[in-house]
């Protein structure tokens, strides 16, 4: 998770960041979300962060059952 802003600010790094994740963790996902900074979300926002954390950890496992179950 990031920010556009936090993109932004970094001028870059993100790129370099997400390159090196992807390269050494390939299941590695990443959601950008508009309007915000660096940890904006986790601490201004918790409700916000709280619904999106769950949404992911949800799809993951709901991955993760199909794929020991074999329908996927």
């Amino acid at each position: 998770m990031y920010g556009t802003l936090e993109k932004k600010e970094r001028k870059g790094d993100i790129k370099k960041d997400t390159a090196y994740m992807k390269k050494n963790f390939p299941q590695t996902r990443f959601r950008e979300f508009e309007g915000y900074s660096h940890l904006e979300m986790v601490m201004c926002h918790p409700e916000s962060f709280y619904r999106e954390a769950m949404r992911f950890l949800k799809a993951s496992t709901d991955r993760s059952e199909k794929a020991c179950s074999g329908t996927e």
